[in-house]
């Protein structure tokens, strides 16, 4: 018999027994902890609402706090979804708060297609503007449809309430996405910018472009592509095109803009007010266009303002076209002669504006001048190599009227020879640039010794620096001469002295002060008529260094 007088049956159900108390006891304990949890949850959420409702951000009225948001960012309005219920209430209540969404894409991830289709259902059914800058990782990966179906299927719901579109996108991305989101109905569809990085190889074609577009934005306003083409299908004469109310077509990255091209736009869109067309400036010489031949006016067109750019035969284009009022050209040639600056303006006499630029690719790296020269009334823009600038000047016609300019750039080192060619009576502006070679030799860059002519109506000089290389070790390249005197003879060499408390003295592009700005503050006012009258103050605004003297005061 056991020691303690209990048989093995009876110790196995004491045993049970105790275990049987101990798992009820621990069992109801957890059962108290887990009625106590949920009870310091609500008291902890009930005491969080009742401290937030009494803080003052968040018990902001309701019209104020809409007013607040209205002048957030789009980032901030996200955040601002997480102060409070009342914030959150708010912000999702009001639609028009997600009508305007502009992002940049760069995450390669479903989750990046996710946030663009949340915002976009946020805006539930009010017009939206949606602008879209997608990079090589995002646009990689939407080659697996899979994950991005959704993106797609709310873009193509949203499309019918779109008011302003801009997509820009690299050509690595399978155009079919993007074509069977633009080939959906948008009615309200007002401006659309399309814009392909590698449009050689991915742009959409053509013929799949124009019919897509014309049948799907029927109230489409202002279009702009870069590296696309929407003109030059198989008929240019559809009857869906007639009655398209196009206003404003821009192509860039055209592969040639000639004037069947031109004549077939304004065929497609016979309520064109604007067209510009630029082709690429990479193939510039086999966009040569022959224009020697006799073409007759286009169809009849509303078109008030046509620019056409990217290669030599711009100007000689627009000569068909004498029905616009408005008239551009934009081109660059690798050589040319400044004699046909002339020809030029006598055959265009009634351009509103005109770009020429002489040796492109030099211009690139800031080897070319501008020169503002009036022509009967209007504004041309001459841009020409620094030797190039007097030859330039004397091949304008009578016509131009440099006596009436007002506005002038040139060098420095050319500005004695400039101005022989004309009185300049009414010249006001004049600025001079200062060349990079300079700033690197013992020369005066301001070597500004005689002037050749009174500049009576001289109110403003304007001394730039021409852009410098920039190097990784030694920084951008700066003036080793002391600014001052230089300042002073090139002033006193210009104007008379008692036009000089009228005169606005300007240093641009990165002219450094060798000296206290104090100082050149005296030397200028020791040259004026009454020193007394012309108190100065002190102040900068990098990277500009800006010197007004007028008859009030004098800021640097």
């Amino acid at each position: 018999m056991p020691r303690d007088g209990l048989t093995k049956g009876q110790r196995s159900l004491i045993t049970y027994t105790l275990q049987s108390v101990l798992l009820d006891v621990h069992g109801e304990v957890r059962s108290k902890f887990a009625d106590l949890k949920l009870l310091l949850e609500s008291e902890m959420i009930a005491f969080s609402r009742n401290w937030n409702a009494n803080r003052p951000i968040n018990r902001l009225p309701h019209e104020l706090l809409s007013e607040i948001i209205v002048h957030l960012s789009l980032q901030d309005r996200c955040n601002a979804v997480q102060v409070c219920q009342q914030w959150h209430s708010t912000l999702f209540a009001a639609t028009m708060l997600w009508t305007d969404i502009s992002l940049k894409i760069t995450e390669m991830s479903p989750q990046s297609a996710f946030i663009v289709t949340n915002l976009v259902k946020r805006s539930r059914n009010a017009p939206l503007r949606l602008s879209l800058n997608l990079d090589n990782r995002f646009a990689k990966a939407l080659y697996a449809p899979s994950e991005y179906l959704t993106l797609r299927d709310e873009l193509c719901r949203a499309m019918r309430r779109i008011t302003v579109f801009k997509l820009r996108t690299p050509g690595l991305v399978k155009h079919w996405y993007w074509t069977h989101i633009l080939s959906c109905d948008a009615p309200r569809l007002r401006e659309l910018y399309l814009s392909e990085v590698e449009w050689r190889d991915m742009a959409l074609s053509e013929r799949q472009l124009r019919p897509m577009m014309l049948s799907a934005t029927p109230n489409l306003q202002h279009l702009y592509l870069h590296g696309l083409v929407l003109n030059r299908a198989s008929d240019p004469h559809e009857a869906v095109a007639q009655s398209h109310p196009l206003a404003s077509l821009t192509q860039l990255g055209l592969p040639v803009a000639d004037v069947d091209t031109v004549r077939d736009a304004l065929a497609c869109f016979p309520q064109l007010s604007v067209l510009t067309m630029v082709a690429s400036v990479y193939d510039m010489d086999t966009n040569l266009v022959e224009t020697d031949v006799d073409i007759p006016e286009p169809l009849e067109h509303n078109l008030q303002r046509l620019r056409i750019g990217g290669h030599p035969g711009a100007a000689d284009m627009l000569a068909h076209f004498h029905s616009i009022p408005e008239r551009y050209a934009s081109f660059w040639r690798k050589e040319s002669a400044p004699w046909e600056l002339a020809n030029i303006l006598a055959q265009q006499p009634t351009f509103y504006d005109l770009s020429i630029s002489w040796a492109y690719v030099q211009a690139l790296e800031g080897e070319s001048y501008l020169a503002d020269i009036a022509v009967d009334g209007r504004r041309v823009a001459v841009d020409v190599l620094s030797d190039q600038v007097p030859a330039a000047l004397r091949c304008i016609p009578a016509a131009a009227r440099l006596d009436e300019l007002t506005s002038l750039r040139v060098p420095t080192d050319l500005w004695f020879m400039v101005a022989q060619h004309a009185r300049y009576a009414a010249l006001a502006e004049l600025t001079l640039v200062v060349a990079a070679d300079q700033l690197w030799d013992d020369s005066d860059p301001f070597n500004i010794v005689e002037c050749p002519v009174a500049l009576p109506a001289l109110r403003t000089i304007n001394f730039e620096q021409e852009l410098c290389p920039t190097d990784a070790q030694q920084g951008p390249v700066r003036p080793r001469y002391v600014l001052e005197t230089a300042v002073i003879d090139a002033v006193k060499s210009l104007v008379p002295l008692e036009n000089l408390p009228r005169i606005s003295l300007v240093l641009r592009g990165g002219l450094s002060i060798s000296t206290d700005t104090g100082y050149l503050a005296s030397m200028l006012l020791s040259v004026a008529t009454d020193e007394s009258a012309h108190p100065y103050t002190v102040a900068q605004d990098d990277p500009w260094y800006c010197f007004y003297l007028t008859e009030d005061t004098m800021f640097l």
